[in-house]
């Protein structure tokens, strides 16, 4: 079993020549044929660990861009949001769960599903990383099915809830249009029944003549 740290990042890519592409079936949820690929943005400040972990992403399937600079990728982002963020929390300009806390306030990022990785496995850093919003956390070293796992229960989660909101809203719209054709039905009845009146007395009134689809309606 291969694990990774900032000593043994460059091993990720070893790994990845050896072994053939790992099976990922919530992979293929996550990008059905014909679709893009996944798009997953990493933020980590080490070369060799950025390197390896871009590597192995790549080669399952995944479209990774990696940047050294939380300011750059986050720029990055903004412009163009990725899929999923996988972000170390030790950074040049500005820590990982100050990023984290800047993704979540931006309207167009903070959707998106953030991975922390982090060299501490301390109790303390893992609630600071979810309190921050994580949707999950990490710690160095990781074994690389144990990122890949991760990488795709989040993106299929993230679809799930994407469904979920869809049907929720085409929901809400049809109970607000069976809500108003029952309205306009009441009307349409009430108009008839003038109508009716009317003829029956020989009277008028002043509602206008109805077309025949909607004299129709007015019936059902």
């Amino acid at each position: 079993m291969v694990r990774i740290g900032p000593a043994v990042a460059g091993s990720l890519l070893a790994w990845s020549a050896v072994h053939p592409r790992a099976p990922a079936p919530r992979a293929a949820a996550a990008a059905p044929p014909g679709s893009r690929p996944a798009r997953i943005v990493l933020v980590d400040g080490h070369n060799g660990m950025r390197s390896g972990v871009q590597g192995f992403l790549t080669k399952n399937g995944f479209q990774c861009d990696a940047y050294a600079d939380a300011a750059e990728a986050l720029a990055s982002m903004v412009a163009a949001p990725p899929d999923l963020i996988v972000t170390e929390t030790t950074l040049p300009s500005m820590d990982g769960y100050q990023l984290l806390n800047r993704i979540k306030s931006d309207a167009t990022l903070c959707g998106v599903p953030v991975v922390l990785l982090c060299g501490r496995g301390m109790t303390s850093d893992r609630i600071a990383g979810f309190r921050a919003g994580a949707a999950a956390y990490l710690s160095k070293p990781f074994d690389p099915e144990e990122l890949l796992a991760v990488v795709n229960a989040q993106l299929s989660n993230a679809i799930l809830l994407q469904s979920a909101g869809v049907g929720l809203d085409v929901q809400t719209e049809l109970r607000q249009i069976r809500q108003e054709m029952a309205s306009v039905r009441q009307l349409l009845q009430v108009m008839l029944q003038l109508q009716a009146r009317a003829a029956a007395t020989g009277g008028s009134v002043d509602a206008p003549k109805l077309p025949k689809g909607l004299a129709r309606l007015g019936q059902a």
